[in-house]
């Protein structure tokens, strides 16, 4: 049994339903960097940063990861 795709996120319906600021992007090198760049640029907190691929994530302690 293969699992079903996870449906696709609806940022305008999440941010509309708890006011948060929800960015989508195709593809980033980390979605840290985005959001952290957002926040300089003055966006509001709450802030969800989701892509559907990270080229240069970061984790604990340092550790890069390839999220496709």
């Amino acid at each position: 049994m293969t699992a079903s795709p996870a449906p696709p996120l609806d940022g305008p319906a999440v941010q509309q339903a708890t006011g948060w600021c929800v960015e989508h992007q195709p593809v980033v090198t980390s979605t840290h960097d985005i959001a952290a760049a957002r926040l300089r640029e003055g966006a509001s907190l709450p802030l969800v940063v989701v892509a559907d691929e990270q080229t240069a994530g970061r984790g604990r302690e340092g550790r890069r990861f390839h999220s496709p």
